[in-house]
């Protein structure tokens, strides 16, 4: 890990390397052929094993006193092969350790016997046998020519020339309309048993006249082979349709009709007549269209819902298997009738207006010279009989406006309507009711707790008196007064209101919303979510920590402001920069030396000494581990974004990379001090902008930190010495196994 200092969390200390001397001893007057013997290796291990291929590592353990002159690998089908006798053999230089090996040129889906060996002068010595088998490999198959080509079907097949040397667990054809079908995309397959050899397959349901590409497969354990593709047509099949005058025209409608002549030798699915304002209407693309049976023969339908005083486009069609055909088209215009208009939904309803739209959608066919609105609290108002009328100019298309004069908690009913020379027409009768409720919101969420919670809330307007405000909330969302867990009765009248929100479950999601009523009934504001703490502990000082469960741990959820050890001793607090720089002894300082400003907020800063005595945190907690940061950043999704989940909100200097405090660890820029060295030895720094954690992982002089900052997303490491000043978040919970702290260094 690299070393770093508070100049940039603190620089790299750098220690010396003590070598050791080596001493040689020879021996003498010993005989080799006296003492020789065979060598001895050690257990094989194998990896990276392909139909084709592996890698062995041997290790010759023991050279038997005398020099190994050869080493290496034999391999065979049979048992125990030897360097006399087997099916493969490589060598790798002399000597005694350990030695790796490519295996190359085996054959797929085959068991070998494999031993390492090495020579001496006293003979060849072996390692016990290890068995392996080879992967298999992919199969290879032949796609057979399509024959038999109809309409929507065909007759394939293929041929599997190789298993690969795996079992063929699965064999086919697969086709489509886009080249390379495969069992994943395609538009058609067939499961044609299994094992190698040929084999015939039927494609059907395919659509007439239209290109398709095939494919045969076969599948092993090496996963699915396919063939080439091969490319075929199939027939086409048009129908005849022909279109029938249009006769019985009105101002919106008429009948036409067809014939169908001829299928194209596909059955006529279904057919009818489209028709639109615009020439050669299709049944993609058109004002309407009937549809009046299949098969042949002729038949009659009805253009309903037309629009009057209007020229359309009028064609016969007919659908099969192979598509859509259409006859001949026919023009013809609709009368004159009167207009056509409707109301949309009442909008934006008070105590005394509301919102109205609606829509001239046909002048029938001569101009609309007036068009608007009519109320009235008795049913279908009338410009002749109403409580209301508005007019809003002339013509076709969308109006609306707002009504007002209205009483309140009262029904009416609205209706739109536009006048033609034909006359006056009226639109769909609309319903609505004036209201009176209260305006209320929900503001905000104060001051969580393990089993409580502040609720701020605040009725904007009474809409009548209001004879009670609050708070209620549940476990469920959209909590009601009919339906909760809890309320508050908060008073009456508009204005901002507080609401304590008590008795809740520890570590438990709520929804709360504020609430006000009158004579009308109840409004409720937007609803506001939230997450009472797992816990609380406090320290000797009486100082009370909340805390949350993350992954396996239990985390405080504020830095450590105790002036004490939990035995109730006092720490030292060290103001004075040359002094913390100088002391070799347990302190604390708050930012600045300024405790009533930064205490609540951000902690104590503490140096390492007080950290190593083990009794900072409250009794049952302790100081993280490098492992217990480790894991707090795996379970926060890595490093790399780690801080910005864990980061709080508020505090933060504003950068592009903002905390989200995902799991309400709420880290804060608590700043730093730094210790004896660099060019602010005992200086305060950091602020906002940074926040630097002990944890109980020691170096040779010091001890590890965990950090973020307000420009990234990442947590960093750094080693600390002791004298450094930085914050303490106390954990519980069993640590788990020490690796590297899994964080980068600064």
């Amino acid at each position: 890990m690299k070393h770093c200092n508070f100049k940039k969390f603190l620089k790299p200390v750098f220690y010396p390397v003590m070598m050791a001397g080596l001493f040689l001893v020879f021996i003498f007057g010993c005989k080799k052929e006296d003492t020789a013997e065979l060598a001895r290796l050690g257990s094989l291990t194998f990896s990276e094993i392909t139909s084709t291929s592996v890698v062995i590592s041997g290790n010759v353990e023991y050279g038997g006193g005398v020099n190994v002159t050869s080493r290496g690998i034999v391999w065979s089908t049979s048992a125990n092969p030897t360097v006399e006798n087997n099916e493969g053999k490589v060598a790798q230089g002399s000597g005694t350790g350990e030695f790796v090996i490519t295996i190359t040129g085996l054959s797929p889906a085959t068991k070998y016997y494999v031993r390492g060996y090495a020579t001496n002068l006293e003979g060849t010595a072996y390692s016990d046998q290890f068995e392996l088998t080879t992967e298999g490999k992919a199969a290879t198959v032949i796609t057979a020519d399509v024959t038999e080509i109809t309409v929507n079907s065909a007759i394939s097949g293929g041929n599997i020339t190789d298993d690969g040397g795996a079992a063929i667990t699965a064999r086919g054809i697969v086709w489509g309309t886009s080249e390379n079908p495969s069992l994943e995309e395609n538009e058609g397959m067939t499961d044609d048993g299994e094992g190698s050899g040929e084999f015939n397959s039927q494609l059907i349901e395919l659509l007439p006249g239209t290109i398709y590409y095939v494919r045969a497969y076969a599948t092993n354990s090496q996963g699915t082979a396919y063939s080439d593709q091969v490319e075929f047509t199939t027939l086409a099949g048009s129908a005849t349709v022909t279109t029938s005058e249009v006769t019985g025209i009105t101002a919106n409608s008429a009948v036409s009709g067809g014939i169908v002549t001829d299928d194209g030798g596909v059955e006529i699915t279904v057919r009818g007549i489209v028709w639109g304002t615009t020439e050669n209407p299709t049944v993609d693309e058109n004002d309407g269209m009937s549809t009046d049976g299949d098969g042949l023969d002729d038949f009659t339908s009805n253009l309903e819902d037309l629009l009057p005083a209007t020229t359309y486009y009028v064609r016969a069609f007919a659908t099969n298997i192979t598509g859509t055909f259409y006859g001949e088209q026919f023009e013809f215009t609709t009368g004159v009738s009167i207009a056509t208009v409707t109301a949309g939904d009442v909008t934006d309803i008070t105590d005394n207006s509301a919102v109205a739209g609606g829509i001239v959608e046909s002048d029938g066919g001569a101009e609309v010279s007036v068009r608007g609105f009519v109320w009235s609290t008795l049913e279908d108002p009338t410009v002749e009989t109403n409580q209301g009328i508005m007019n809003i100019g002339s013509g076709t298309g969308q109006f609306a406006a707002a009504i007002s004069g209205l009483e309140p908690e009262t029904t009416y009913y609205l209706r739109a309507f536009a006048t033609n020379a034909e006359g006056t027409a009226y639109g769909n009768q609309v319903e609505f009711t004036t209201l009176n409720y209260p305006q209320v919101s929900t503001q905000s969420i104060l001051a969580i707790t393990d089993v409580s919670a502040s609720v701020r809330g605040r009725v904007i307007a009474e809409g009548g008196a209001t004879t009670a405000r609050g708070i209620v909330w549940s476990t469920s969302e959209n909590p009601r007064l009919e339906d909760y867990e809890g309320m508050t009765n908060n008073g009456s009248g508009t204005g901002f209101f507080t609401a304590d929100v008590t008795g809740l479950d520890a570590g438990t999601t709520y929804f709360a919303r504020a609430y006000a009523e009158n004579s009308v009934g109840v409004s409720y504001g937007d609803q506001l979510e939230f997450t009472t703490y797992d816990g609380r502990a406090a320290d000797t000082d009486g100082n009370v920590y909340f805390y949350v469960i993350i992954g396996k741990q239990e985390w405080m959820v504020a830095n450590l402001k105790t002036t004490k050890y939990n035995d109730g001793s006092s720490i030292a607090e060290v103001t004075d920069n040359g002094d913390w720089r100088d002391t070799p002894n347990p302190a604390y300082c708050w930012y600045e030396n300024n405790g009533e400003k930064f205490k609540d907020v951000f902690g104590a800063l503490y140096n390492f000494y007080a950290v190593e005595t083990e009794k900072l945190c409250p009794e049952g907690w302790r100081v993280p581990t490098g492992a217990d940061i480790s894991a707090l950043v795996i379970h926060a999704g890595g490093s790399e974004i780690a801080a910005g989940k864990l980061k709080g909100t508020g505090y933060w200097q504003d950068s592009a990379n903002p905390g989200t405090d995902d799991y309400r660890l709420n880290s804060l820029p608590g700043g730093f001090r730094y210790p004896d060295e660099g060019d602010f030895p005992g200086q305060f720094d950091g602020l906002n902008k940074a926040g630097v954690w002990w944890t109980s992982t020691t170096y040779e002089i010091g001890a590890y930190t965990y950090s973020m900052s307000y420009l990234w997303q990442q947590i960093f490491s750094a080693d600390v010495k002791k004298e450094g000043g930085a914050s303490v978040r106390c954990m519980r919970g069993d640590p788990p196994p020490d690796p590297p702290m899994y964080i980068a260094p600064w």
